[in-house]
């Protein structure tokens, strides 16, 4: 009598069932593993806007000055003990009254992934603006630069009644290379008894910023080739007048 035996081995059902319950098993993984990881770099992002708070109040504490801007992509500042973890920004941006503040952060792996839809904190509890598009945040490091020492130049006339001198930039971290021919200089600030401005060349963009405290804005950024800086001064209506002083780019045609 002949006898059959059956051969081990799995089917292709078999075959396809297993491989159906392994993709979904990775992904519920990648889901518990992608819910994870943005629950860690928002609880990261919650603990940092904390810190550059209280960063804030030390540094007003001790110094009884009044806050200073913050911009972790484009100027920082060292004035403040505080360092933000990595893959996070944060911006703060000085209240009318430059007595408060709001703090603005972001992390693209977040909650809160862009300048668009920040975590926000403020210092006196009220409501903060949104962060219009193309704030600094968002844009060049230069035009974040122009943008902070603004910020700073008006600190500082709140505390002093006057706009920085020349021999007092760096109390407000400006560095300005001394008018000299021979200079390689992208930097111009002029002032007089009432009013200042600021100006910086992007060279990778080809376009310069200028904070002018009449507006206490920064420009459009303005093409290089369009501009007479040697002209500046006079046309922002700064030279001529009362406490006129000016140091870095010196008569150039760009």
């Amino acid at each position: 009598m002949l006898s059959t035996s059956k051969k081990g081995g799995f089917t292709i059902v078999e075959l396809l069932i297993v491989i159906v319950v392994i993709a979904i098993l990775s992904a519920i993984t990648m889901v518990v593993y992608s819910g994870v990881t943005k629950r860690t770099h928002t609880s990261s992002l919650q603990t940092d806007v904390k810190a550059l708070d209280q960063a804030q109040k030390v540094y007003m504490a001790l110094s009884d000055k009044p806050p200073i801007a913050y911009d972790s992509n484009g100027n920082p500042q060292d004035m403040l003990v505080f360092a933000n973890n990595k893959g996070n920004s944060l911006l703060v941006k000085i209240r009318n009254d430059n007595q408060n503040y709001c703090i603005y952060g972001y992390n693209p792996d977040s909650s809160y992934p862009n300048a668009q839809t920040p975590l926000i904190r403020s210092s006196d509890g009220k409501a903060c603006d949104p962060l219009p598009s193309g704030d600094p945040i968002t844009t060049s490091s230069v035009y974040n630069t122009v943008f902070i020492i603004g910020q700073r130049m008006e600190t500082f006339k709140v505390q002093y009644t006057y706009y920085p001198h020349v021999n007092e930039l760096t109390t407000i971290g400006l560095v300005i290379k001394p008018n000299a021919d021979s200079a390689n200089q992208q930097q111009l600030y002029c002032r007089n008894d009432t009013n200042a401005i600021y100006l910086q060349i992007d060279q990778s963009e080809n376009k310069v910023y200028v904070y002018d405290t009449h507006t206490r804005q920064v420009s459009e950024p303005i093409e290089l080739g369009k501009l007479s800086l040697s002209n500046i001064c006079p046309q922002f209506n700064i030279a001529g007048q009362p406490g006129y002083e000016s140091t870095g780019i010196k008569n150039p045609d760009i």
